[in-house]
């Protein structure tokens, strides 16, 4: 159901303006499960805009923003930060965001400067929790730590937090989080794209994921047609699933018909 559904989904802005990240948090208030600010992208574009990680160095904006959010919609308030370069200085930032009512944190284990390539620092997310937080704390950062599905809980008991946040592990091969183990790359291709193609996305978008998932299967035969393929069409073709993708061209297709001529049948007002 459409409220099964909202359940399952938070909604991540990044910003810099209260009032601004209030209008959008009622746009989307009864849509999803909670709003969460990105306080932790390092990101240039973010930077130069005052969001994301620029956040750490403003902490009266980055608490007016959670302020506001909280006062505004009846749905929690959460954030993602990056760690500082010591324990010592995470853990006042940390209780001073917490103090303004937000229902959770997540923290990446890397500071503003690192980068995927650089070793995270799962002991500073630890000594945050053992300071006592009294909220939830949600610990990322260990996609190159997790391989398989026991590394997810290997990470977050070194991180002493209450959940784990995947990004990239989970881009890389969403079935990390099955018990029963990892599907095989071109398995998880083919179910991505049924969801792909299902919701329209874009080719280039959908290009970019599967390349994620694909990685080294990229310098193969298939994987070199899949490179040089420019259309959801040719993309699907690559994988063996043209014919899942006439069929919901034709659905959809016949779905615009019927709107067009619903559209022309209204009365006008």
């Amino acid at each position: 159901t459409c409220e099964e559904e909202r359940g399952k989904v938070v909604l991540q802005i990044g910003t810099a303006d209260a009032d601004r990240a209030v209008k959008v948090a009622k746009l989307f208030e009864k849509d999803v499960a909670a709003i969460d600010v990105n306080m932790g992208c390092p990101k240039s574009f973010s930077v130069a805009g005052g969001m994301g990680v620029a956040l750490a160095a403003n902490i009266e904006n980055a608490k007016k923003i959670l302020t506001a959010l909280k006062s505004a919609v009846s749905i929690p308030i959460t954030c993602k930060i990056r760690i500082k370069k010591t324990a010592e200085e995470t853990i006042p930032h940390v209780k001073e965001l917490v103090a303004t009512g937000i229902s959770a944190i997540a923290i990446h284990a890397r500071h503003k400067n690192e980068r995927p390539q650089h070793t995270p620092h799962p002991e500073v997310i630890k000594a945050v929790v053992e300071s006592g937080i009294d909220v939830p704390v949600i610990c990322n950062g260990g996609s190159k730590e997790i391989m398989k599905h026991s590394d997810i809980q290997k990470y977050k008991d070194l991180c002493g937090a209450s959940s784990i946040m995947l990004a990239r592990a989970a881009e890389w091969n969403s079935s990390i989080f099955r018990k029963q183990g990892l599907l095989p790359k071109l398995e998880v291709v083919k179910m991505y794209l049924k969801y792909a193609v299902e919701y329209d996305n874009t080719a280039p978008n959908t290009k970019y994921n599967v390349q994620n998932i694909l990685q080294d299967l990229q310098d193969t035969d298939q994987g070199r047609k899949f490179l040089s393929s420019e259309s959801m069409e040719q993309i699907c073709e690559v994988f063996d699933m043209k014919d899942f993708y006439d069929e919901k061209q034709a659905e959809f297709l016949k779905r615009k018909l019927e709107l067009k001529k619903e559209m022309k049948d209204e009365p006008p007002a």
